[in-house]
């Protein structure tokens, strides 16, 4: 009598997550949130960072990043970059102060989102996009000069008042006591269309100056200051009133929001302002500037 006898070999997982029929409780109950960043046209995207509710994750590279295991509840969710020249911190972008005290008068270029609420459900991967809005204003001063005037000048410094240092990120407003700014303005040449008719659409002597400001408040007291300095060594100050030049706040003329944002990359404001001393009498200057007046694309000429 031969006994026959079998062997039945079974498969032997050696953790429960090797096994394809593994039910996972914990990604029963979390999920995955993809954040992407938007960018517009022609911006090469900067180094930024995604808040989720309080948690801060920084994109050196990328527009786009996957946060898994969320727990399933509704996230508030945006996205801002901390450039040179900018300081993130409660809930506010403020431009960094110089070693003067005056404001920094060139940061470089701060982008943040709208915040977007969205729901993560369990089990289920969810998406959203956030449009990267940039928030300063760029505003070129330009310095019209009589011909002949430039061989009088050896260089032109000035100072801007009321500048709004901040912006509340929640608000998207300009906010904080107002500063003024540092001008260091390099000589060139411009096509004229100010308000002298003599030399209107001919090369004239200028000085030149480019800033950023989240917003610039004309107040009674503020004022725009040139120091000129000859080429014998006098000193001539110029001030007019900053509401001359600006006569409403940048951000309520030129207002931004995610309906409306700033072009991108920014295209300046110019303000033209003619600064003639063709009336230096005796090496004293008699000029002042009066007569402002707003023209269209936003220039602003004064005499």
């Amino acid at each position: 009598m031969t006994a026959m006898s079998s062997c039945i070999k079974d498969q032997l997982y050696i953790l429960p997550e090797d096994d394809p029929d593994y039910f996972d409780p914990f990604e029963w109950k979390h999920s995955s949130l993809t954040v992407r960043t938007i960018w517009d046209e022609g911006v090469t995207p900067v180094p930024h960072g995604i808040m989720l509710n309080e948690d801060w994750t920084e994109l050196n590279t990328g527009t786009e990043i996957t946060f898994k295991g969320l727990p399933a509840q509704t996230y508030s969710v945006y996205a801002y970059n901390t450039p040179p020249g900018i300081k993130v911190e409660q809930g506010k972008a403020t431009v960094t102060a110089m070693p003067d005290g005056t404001l920094n008068p060139y940061p470089e270029l701060f982008y943040l989102s709208p915040v977007v609420e969205t729901n993560v459900v369990r089990g289920t991967p969810s998406e959203v996009s956030l449009p990267m809005i940039q928030w300063l204003h760029e505003l070129k001063f330009t310095f019209n000069m009589w011909p002949g005037d430039e061989k009088l000048i050896e260089s032109i410094v000035g100072k801007l008042g009321g500048v709004v240092p901040s912006l509340d990120m929640n608000e998207k407003i300009p906010t904080g006591e107002t500063t003024s700014i540092n001008l260091t303005l390099a000589p060139t040449t411009v096509t004229y269309h100010g308000s002298d008719p003599d030399l209107q659409n001919q090369e004239v002597p200028a000085y030149t100056v480019t800033v950023r400001v989240f917003d610039i408040q004309p107040t009674t007291n503020t004022t725009l200051d040139l120091e000129l300095t000859t080429t014998d060594g006098q000193t001539i100050t110029i001030s007019t009133l900053v509401e001359k030049v600006i006569p409403e706040p940048i951000s309520t003329t030129y207002p931004i929001s995610p309906e409306s944002p700033v072009p991108s990359p920014t295209i300046p404001m110019d303000i033209d302002i003619d600064i003639f001393i063709k009336d230096m009498v005796n090496g004293s200057f008699n000029g002042t500037i009066v007569n402002w007046n707003d023209v269209e694309n936003g220039v602003i000429h004064i005499r």
